[in-house]
Order: C-alpha cells, then sequence, then structure tokens
C-alpha cells in the first residue's frame, strides 16, 4: 500500500496562526480514503496529532478505530499499521450495517420534522445505495 496524507482543510485565527490541519489518509494507487489525520494546537491534552480510521463498509458510519499521538510521525506510523490490519467487510457484515441504517433512517424520520426537507433522509438513502452497491461486490 502506498499511504499519503493529502491535507483538505485548514483554519487558521485572525492572527494569521493555523490552528488546525486535516489530511486524508489515501492509497495513491487505488485513491481509496482510510481515514483522517488532524492536528489541532488547542488540544490541552499536549496530544495535537489525531487520527480516525473509517468504517470499511462506509465511511460515514463511524471509524473502526481512532486515537491521539503527540507527534506526526507517530500517528502516521500507528495508521498505517491500522489500516494494513483491516480486513474486508463480510456479507453479514453489510446486513447488519444496512439494518443499522435502515433504523437511523427511521429514527431520523420519525424525530425530526424537516429530515425530507434538510436532506437527513435523502443521506440516509444515498449511504443504503452506496453499502448495497458494495454489498453486491462480496456477494
Amino acid at each position: 500500500m502506498n499511504l499519503t496524507a493529502k491535507k483538505v482543510t485548514s483554519f487558521v485565527d485572525k492572527h494569521g496562526v493555523t490552528w488546525y490541519k486535516g489530511w486524508h489518509l489515501t492509497d495513491v494507487d487505488t485513491l481509496k480514503v482510510y481515514g483522517m489525520l488532524v492536528y489541532n494546537s488547542k488540544w490541552t491534552t499536549g496530544r495535537f496529532f489525531g487520527v480516525s480510521i473509517y468504517s470499511q463498509i462506509h465511511p460515514e458510519l463511524g471509524c473502526v478505530a481512532s486515537r491521539e499521538f503527540v507527534t506526526m510521525e507517530e500517528a502516521l506510523t500507528w495508521a498505517r499499521e491500522q489500516i494494513e490490519d483491516l480486513r474486508e467487510p463480510t456479507f453479514a457484515q453489510f446486513q447488519e450495517a444496512l439494518e443499522r441504517i435502515k433504523d437511523a433512517r427511521y429514527r431520523s424520520e420519525m424525530g425530526d420534522d424537516f429530515a425530507y426537507t434538510n436532506g437527513t433522509i435523502a443521506r440516509w438513502d444515498r449511504i443504503e445505495r452506496e453499502v448495497r452497491a458494495k454489498m453486491e461486490k462480496v456477494a
């Protein structure tokens, strides 16, 4: 795997000091994004770098691992190890994810009067379509 960190965002305060940066952890060959690396100078723990590894089923379904680090090198080393240990999801895991998506969609529909107009339902429908498309490749 040829992993790289592609900068996607940064924020500067009113004095011109960059206090936040974000990078996608991307495989150069496949362009698949495996997670996110962030730098935040305002974190008070002394660990200014955070890594989140996305769910293999769908990135918007959360992360499977996350951790904070003091240095960028430590963060990238840990991220590479986590990504190399990832396994392709099974058909059963896709089915479980689809059930969770349907439940979340239903909760959004019942709990948000504007779920259709604010795009929440469309988002859940899109995620379900994308998960089903990936699931077909496994079947």
